[in-house]
Parts: structure tokens; C-alpha cells; sequence
């Protein structure tokens, strides 16, 4: 019965990691592919030209909203991933439901869930005998995961029992490098998500308040590596469910081109002017706007 619930462990987390388009793996990949594009032209920037005063000419307004963007976007796919909730898909809540179900997690069970042999020594050995690719591979994944249950369990090879399970302290480690991104779970809450008052900002460490590139890489760092251990260690998952999703049409085609032609540029005042408008309308006599029937 416990290799059966573990089965049943084994598929919903599976699902929380990369089971479908809103799993654990496929928010890395969106949140990656961005901030790939974003590095890109914040790299193209060094190449821009510059005026007499050695500045890139490039548009502030363009390239503002650009880092504006980019920033808190990726703020918030960090918090997402960091999102303790129970009627959520975060890594979180994936580490957690993981350390509450240890108990399952034994070299038998998982062994007998994956439908892997126990003595992988023998299964190589009958595989050779027989000359059989599957019994071989099966023997192979099999050595791969006692060493995976050796490195949870904290025990050396010669030890090995069938009831070893993970050690808290593995959980706890996760949880605490995950932790590392609570500045960025901080500034989400007090400047994106919400707008705080500047009481319950007192609450937090200025720090807080405030977001970087820097603060951005790092949580990336962390949040890569906690899922690839998960996923290669834990769930027995390949080492490409967090890498970055290629990009089969050329990535910076068209790059090199102006948006607009110098002509052009009146109508986007023209554009400008009108937008300008439609906003300052929207004021006007709200009250017959807001109250008509």
C-alpha cells in the first residue's frame, strides 16, 4: 500500500512540476525566456550609438518601461513560485507537500514505484546474461536512484536499508534558500501587488522597498537550482525541465532596424496628443458620467 500512495505522490507531484503549461517548470521557462530577451537588449545597449556626451541614444520613454517592466514582471513570477497557499502551483508548496509525505519516500517505495529493481547489481548482471537493452537500463536506473536515496538519507552505500527516507534537513535547506527571496516577495506586496501605506511599510526593512537586477539574478540562481534538485533528485525528472526553452526562429531579426522612419515621428505626436485627450475627457463632468442611469 505505501509504494501505491507513493505512486499516487509521485504523479501529482510530477503534474506540480512539469506536468502542464501552469506547472512549476513551464513558470521558470516563462520567467527565463524573458529575462533572456530583456539581457539581450539590455546587452545591445552597450552597442548603441552615442552622442558628443559619450550617452546611448536610445529612447528613455522606450527603454524605461522596458526596465519598469521587466523588473516587476519577474518580481512576480518569483513571488508565484515562492507562494505557500494550498490552491496554488508554487515551489513552495511542491517542498512542502514532499517533506509532509517523507514518510513514504523509502528506498522500497520508491524503487517499487518506478517499477525499478531493488538489487540493480543482479538486474545488470541478468541484463548481460541476456543480453537484454531494457533489464539493463532498468538495473542502471535503479543504481541511480540508490545513490539518489543515499545523498536524501545522508548514508553511505554499505548502510543501505530499505525504510532510509529523506532527511528534514533536506527540506529545510530548500526552505531556507527559497527564503532568500523573501526581499522580492516583500517589495511585491508593498509596492506591486498593493499599494502599502507607509505604516505597514515600517513593517519591512527599507531594502525591501526597493528592487534590483542583482536581487532579480540571484533569486533566479536559487530557484533553478532548488527545482532542478527536486526534479533530478527527488522526482527522478531529466536536468532540462528547468533549462531555458529554445527559440527556433532568429532571435534578433529585424534588431538591427528603426521603428519608425524620421518623417514618422510627427504622427506618433499626433498619436500622443490624441491619447492626451481621451484621458483628459474621461474627467470631464464625471458626475453625469458615473451617476446617469
Amino acid at each position: 500500500m505505501p509504494a501505491c500512495k507513493l505512486n499516487e505522490k509521485f504523479k501529482e507531484w510530477e503534474k506540480w512540476y512539469s506536468g502542464d503549461d501552469n506547472s512549476i517548470c513551464s513558470q521558470i521557462h516563462d520567467m527565463l525566456f524573458d529575462a533572456a530577451i530583456y539581457y539581450a537588449i539590455n546587452e545591445a545597449r552597450r552597442y548603441a550609438k552615442t552622442n558628443a556626451q559619450g550617452n546611448p541614444e536610445l529612447n528613455k520613454l522606450v527603454h524605461g518601461l522596458i526596465d519598469r517592466s521587466f523588473l516587476k514582471t519577474q518580481s512576480l513570477s518569483i513571488r508565484k513560485l515562492y507562494d505557500n497557499r494550498d490552491d496554488v502551483i508554487s515551489l513552495r508548496r511542491l517542498i512542502n507537500d514532499v517533506k509532509r509525505n517523507k514518510d513514504l519516500i523509502t528506498r522500497e517505495n520508491v524503487l517499487s514505484a518506478l517499477e525499478l529493481p531493488y538489487d540493480y547489481e543482479r538486474a545488470i548482471d541478468e541484463g548481460h546474461w541476456q543480453n537484454n537493452s531494457k533489464i539493463l537500463k532498468d538495473g542502471s536506473d535503479s543504481e541511480n536512484i540508490h545513490k539518489n536515496i543515499d545523498l536524501l538519507a545522508g548514508v553511505e552505500s554499505a548502510q543501505r536499508q530499505p525504510n532510509d527516507t529523506v532527511k528534514n534537513g533536506v527540506f529545510d535547506r530548500l526552505n531556507k534558500w527559497l527564503d532568500k527571496c523573501q526581499p522580492i516577495v516583500n517589495f511585491v506586496n508593498k509596492i506591486i501587488a498593493h499599494t502599502a501605506t507607509e505604516e505597514s511599510k515600517e513593517n519591512v526593512p527599507d531594502k525591501d522597498l526597493r528592487i534590483s537586477l542583482a536581487k532579480i539574478h540571484m533569486a533566479h540562481c536559487r530557484v533553478v537550482r532548488i527545482a532542478a534538485f527536486i526534479g533530478q533528485v527527488i522526482l527522478d525528472k531529466s536536468s532540462g525541465s528547468t533549462c531555458l526553452p529554445s527559440y527556433l526562429d532568429d532571435k534578433f531579426e529585424h534588431l538591427e532596424k528603426p521603428w519608425v522612419k524620421q518623417q514618422d515621428i510627427s504622427k506618433l505626436e499626433d498619436f500622443w496628443s490624441m491619447y492626451k485627450r481621451h484621458i483628459e475627457r474621461l474627467s470631464e463632468q464625471p458626475e453625469r458620467r458615473v451617476l446617469r442611469k
